[in-house]
């Protein structure tokens, strides 16, 4: 009897239950509390299934960030514009600011090629947002950047922290494409088993593609696993950095403009 019991139990627990306008089933004890918070969406002026005012991402690289989104006129169901703002592991911040070159009112439900020949079409929910960001990124908590030595052309110098350290005192401004896909087919199939569809299409997959260019090319740049090298390449004379008689001192150079790639998971709230 106990194993009918459990069995019973079980089924409440993670069969899907259905909901329309005119009907609400429940079968599901995830549908009555809070966590599926995709099940009870406002509708009308209210923001929708698609819409969302915050969302937090997870980076591979690893980072957390916050996004903040900022919608146009009544019945769009994506955002026009965004500002984000995290931070990684490592203390490096970045902020930036996002504009969609696709807002729409309709899913962005097309295959991953070209339409005629439609393979690999995605999971019909997949609405996929195209953004142009522009922000900044650096690392803070760091002591007084101080020069290594004299620094010569067979040893050049390079930039400490206060522990004499290499610093990591490094700025710059960042451009990037970012796609960014909601119900996506990674997670849809598996989330769908015990949460509604629309909390299935809150989970976000980012992915951003863009350079780096940094704004003093004798600090080094720290961007993370998928990006290009970050080594010094060669060396020139600082003429901020001068020695005891007044000369510029030779330094390290890195590189101006460096590409990377990012990839984040999110959840929209």
């Amino acid at each position: 009897m106990k194993h009918i019991l459990a069995s019973i139990l079980i089924l409440f627990l993670i069969l899907p239950g259905n909901s329309s306008d005119n009907y609400n089933f429940t079968t599901s004890a995830l549908y009555l509390n809070y966590f599926d918070p995709g099940h009870k969406q406002k509708r009308g002026a209210q923001l929708g299934k698609d819409r969302s005012a915050i969302e937090m991402y997870l980076g591979l690289q690893p980072s957390i960030a916050l996004k903040l989104n900022f919608y146009g006129s009544q019945g769009t169901v994506t955002e026009r514009g965004y500002m984000m703002a995290g931070m990684d592991f490592d203390s490096d911040i970045y902020a930036k600011f996002g504009y969609l070159v696709n807002p729409g009112k309709r899913n962005k439900n097309k295959s991953l090629s070209a339409q005629s020949f439609g393979w690999w079409r995605l999971w019909r929910y997949v609405m996929i947002r195209k953004a142009i960001e522009i922000g900044y990124k650096g690392h803070f908590l760091d002591g007084d950047a101080l020069v290594s030595g004299v620094g010569t052309t067979s040893s050049p110098a390079f930039y400490v922290n206060d522990q004499g350290e290499s610093s990591k005192n490094y700025g710059g401004l960042t451009a990037n494409y970012t796609w960014i896909f909601d119900g996506n087919f990674l997670f849809d199939k598996t989330t769908w088993y015990f949460l509604d569809h629309r909390t299935a299409r809150r989970i976000r997959l980012k992915i951003d593609a863009g350079v780096f260019v940094n704004l003093n090319k004798f600090k080094q740049p720290d961007l993370g696993s998928f990006s290009g090298s970050n080594e010094s390449s060669t060396y020139e004379a600082n003429e901020n950095e001068v020695d005891e008689f007044g000369d510029p001192i030779i330094m390290s150079t890195y590189p101006v403009i460096s590409p990377f790639v990012h990839f984040s998971v999110g959840f929209a709230f």
